[in-house]
């Protein structure tokens, strides 16, 4: 059968790290508090800045005229300064002692600095940052080398070849000493005047923008949120918000005219006009437009710091140039650990040193997933593009000699055991390898998944996400994502499945034939989801509106402006859609999200908000490229199922009380996987009895009477390997790995959206699935099925390009009609199409 997203499918891949904490089902809400706080940071430092670049531009204007000013006047900058502290201080000091929480719920500190990181970012700190920050864009700031983003006076103080630039060199070409006359005083004055209005109606028009952006709140009758501005990244607000582009373009058209008026090409050339020096006014004056917009809100995060991204802070991300996150081994420029040799911030090891010997994995969307007994479940897909980054020891890379590594972390002495504590251990990765007496414990932050400290100092601890566990101040207990969250819908009710490692991946793998066994385990929590056309947040394609999912098109998937409703249109930003990062940056492509064939590019960047409906423990143990198989041997509480069948002989699938009665097998209980909190209704699979042998094979029956005894017998829950499988590629031949129900439950399914039951055409079709196709079908769907009384699934090992296999069990969850529909507990099987890349030998 083919692949879709579809019902209870509870994988996922990827890899994100998280740090733990308790985000709001609403993110994109500050809270008016934080909210006016942030205001308050804008307006306060915008004040600041208009006021000392009047300041500089007098005491400039008055030096160059012949007059005496050596510094714009030192008590006036002081008032400015009392003011700026006393307008963060009436907005942003929150309740004693809670200081750090807040402006860290709000974004800092971001580029800032903290002079002292073990009390938090504080009021302090802030009102420190945000002067300091601005005077530095001002008056001298290093653009690049080792000392980016520092104080600066002259190019030397920047050291590692980085220039030493401000909005007042901008304007004034420090070389220049004066006195001016004529036409060019006249053009200087005219420079620093229109880069002063520019300045101010630039940070003005962007900070109103970005407020819009925050300024949100709930609708209590449909819960979405609804903010004054939304559909595009905040980075982007000069260019994507109609009214700021317009008042930004209006005000630089006028700040360039007037002073192509004013100076003339001797005038540009004598006055050495602007970075790098002009020749022509008109070049100068293009040249100040573009240099201020740069110091005012630069939307590359790899380039010196602005005014916008000191005033609305956000944690440092891999590609902004700066080694921020413990995580993070180096980030473009700032490579000091491995010089040259930095992952792209978007390649398959971003931010990692590739000099390290890894792999990464990424796994596909052509994925066969098969969960639960009841086949509603069986030939999903996966979100494309995810996978895991895993560390690798004791071999030589792909050339040889040996060629086996070590996968993941593991003790430094022979026989290399793992040392990646279990869930339910609160220790470190060397108390495990002392333990066993196997040295000491090897391993990164870039090849951890499970649960761990993110402290550089602790980061081999495993701590428990829900306890906060850490043992120092301010260290946080960080998760990986094993990928975007899955979106599956089932009879109109939408789900969104969130993964997370809950161990880190261990194993071995051989370089040189792909051959792989690793032992991967994870969370996999349902949330009820948004809506059956997006259970998921997405990454950009989506029709802008209030967020979340509140009525017909709004915040629907999309492709085109057609697509969404009068007065929306359609978001190509790559945003989130809804959920706690609505509106804030997101990755759609490998390694971060992906396509789906229905839902859109869910990413890791764009978390779920939604009630939990359970959390199920997923062990693949072993995840393979050789053979996976499960026997069934557990006790089935369902009637019909509790006798004993064989596994493997002559008698396969007959009843039998011992293996006697099974001559080249073995007499087994029913089930895959034990039922769970007294749960009614576990099987093997969800199939109609059917004879098994004799004249009327494959026929419905009820006893072994009609089944042509002694030959044949009536055999429930009748699954046999389906050859016309495209999951099944070896049939004939064994081990078979797909089951198609004999005799099938009736299920009948929309023809170009399967994950949709039906009665008839009418449920596949608009006005009742307004997203459906105009002429499609209701069909009928035969069950998919495990093959009672052992299932397998076989992996493919190979360079680059391998597959790999696992079978597992799976617990129930705490709500009913997902246990129901699924088939849980129940097995579950995987194969899974997968790249490996090397890095690092």
């Amino acid at each position: 059968m083919g692949r879709s997203l579809r019902v209870l499918s509870v994988l996922a891949t990827g890899a994100l790290v998280l740090v733990v904490g308790t985000p709001t089902a609403h993110g994109a809400i500050l809270g008016k508090p934080r909210y006016q706080c942030q205001a308050a940071i804008a307006k306060e430092a915008g004040k600041y800045v208009n006021g000392k670049l009047k300041l500089i531009t007098k005491c400039n204007d008055l030096r160059l005229a012949g007059g005496s000013c050596s510094a714009p006047d030192a008590a006036a900058l002081q008032k400015l300064a009392a003011k700026l502290d006393a307008g963060l201080a009436k907005k942003c000091s929150f309740t004693p002692g809670t200081d750090d929480d807040n402006l860290a719920v709000i974004g800092f500190p971001g580029p800032c600095f903290d002079a002292d990181a073990s009390n938090g970012f504080t009021i302090s700190d802030l009102q420190a940052c945000i002067k300091n920050s601005h005077d530095r864009i001002l008056q001298g700031v290093c653009d690049g080398g080792t000392n980016q983003d520092a104080s600066c006076t002259v190019d030397g103080d920047c050291a590692g070849g980085g220039t030493c630039r401000s909005i007042e060199r901008l304007v004034y070409d420090p070389s220049i000493a004066g006195p001016l006359s004529g036409t060019s005083l006249s053009c200087q004055k005219e420079v620093a005047k229109q880069s002063l209005k520019l300045v101010k109606t630039v940070l003005g028009s962007v900070q109103k923008c970005r407020n819009g952006l925050l300024n949100c709140k709930i609708d209590t009758k449909t819960d979405a949120t609804i903010c004054k501005l939304s559909g595009f990244a905040a980075s982007t607000c000069a260019t994507s918000d109609p009214k700021t582009k317009s008042t930004i373009d209006k005000a630089r058209a006028k700040a360039i005219a007037a002073i192509t008026a004013k100076c003339t090409d001797s005038d540009a050339t004598a006055l050495k006009l602007c970075e790098p020096d002009q020749t022509t006014g008109a070049g100068a004056a293009t040249c100040e437009a573009d240099g201020l917009q740069v110091f005012v809100d630069n939307p590359n995060a790899a380039e010196l710091s602005d005014l916008i991204d000191y005033e609305y802070a956000s944690p440092g991300t891999c590609g902004d140039n700066r080694k921020n996150r413990p995580a993070e081994e180096c980030d473009g420029a700032d490579d000091q650990a491995c010089p040259g040799q930095c992952g792209a911030p978007l390649g398959l090891f971003p931010c990692l040193c590739l000099d390290v010997p890894r792999s990464r994995v990424v796994e596909h969307a052509t994925a066969d997933l098969d969960n639960g007994w009841t086949g509603q479940s069986h030939d999903s897909g996966i979100v494309e593009g995810g996978g895991y980054v895993s560390d690798l020891f004791d071999c030589d890379g792909p050339g040889g000699p040996d060629t086996i590594c070590t996968v993941g972390p593991s003790c430094t002495n022979p026989p290399h055991s793992p040392c990646s504590p279990g869930p339910s251990e609160v220790k470190t990765g060397d108390q495990i390898c002392a333990t066993l007496g196997q040295g000491t414990c090897r391993m990164t932050q870039g090849g951890m998944q499970g649960p761990h400290c993110e402290s550089p100092l602790t980061f081999k601890r495993r701590c428990r996400p829900d306890q906060n566990d850490c043992p120092d101040f301010g260290d946080r207990c960080v998760t990986t994502a094993h990928g975007a969250p899955l979106p599956i819908v089932s009879g109109g009710v939408a789900v969104c499945v969130v993964n997370v490692f809950t161990e880190d991946v261990v194993g071995t793998t051989n370089l040189a034939t792909g051959e792989s066994s690793v032992r991967l385990r994870q969370n996999s929590s349902t949330y009820s989801g948004g809506a059956t056309q997006q259970p998921c947040p997405v990454c950009g394609g989506f029709c802008s509106g209030p967020g979340g999912i509140a009525g017909p098109n709004t915040r629907n998937l999309c492709s085109s402006n057609a697509d969404c409703k009068p007065g929306s249109y359609c978001v190509t930003d790559n945003v989130c859609s809804w959920g706690p990062d609505m509106d804030k940056p997101c990755r759609p492509d490998t390694p971060f999200g992906g396509t789906t064939e229905y839902f859109g590019h869910p990413s890791v960047d764009c978390r779920m908000a939604g009630s939990l409906l359970g959390t199920i423990d997923v062990l693949f143990n072993p995840s393979t490229t050789a053979v996976a198989t499960k026997t069934a041997n557990i006790f089935c509480n369902t009637p019909g199922f509790n006798n004993k069948v064989c596994a493997g002989g002559a008698n396969e699938h007959r009843p039998c009380t011992a293996n006697s009665e099974c001559p080249g097998g073995t007499c087994n209980d029913q089930c895959f996987c034990p039922n769970t909190q007294g749960e009614i209704g576990q099987k093997p699979n969800a199939c109609f009895a059917a004879c098994l042998g004799g004249a009327n094979d494959a026929a419905p029956c009820n006893d072994d009477s009609e089944c042509d005894p002694p030959n044949g017998f009536c055999h429930i829950g009748d699954c046999r390997p389906n050859p016309n499988d495209p999951d099944n590629p070896d049939y004939p031949n064994p081990p078979y790995t797909e089951g198609l129900c004999t005799v099938s439950p009736p299920t009948k399914v929309c023809s170009a959206h399967p994950f949709l039951t039906c009665a008839d055409e009418s449920f596949c079709r608009p006005p009742t699935c307004p997203y459906c196709d105009p002429n499609e079908t209701c069909d009928l769907l035969p069950r998919q099925c495990f093959t009672n009384p052992t299932y397998t699934r076989v992996g493919v090992p190979g360079v680059p390009d391998r597959t790999t296999a696992a079978t597992f069990c799976l617990t129930k969850t705490s709500s009913a009609a997902v246990n129901a529909v699924a088939g849980l507990s129940g097995p579950g099987g995987i194969k899974n199409p997968t790249t490996v890349t090397n890095t690092g030998f």
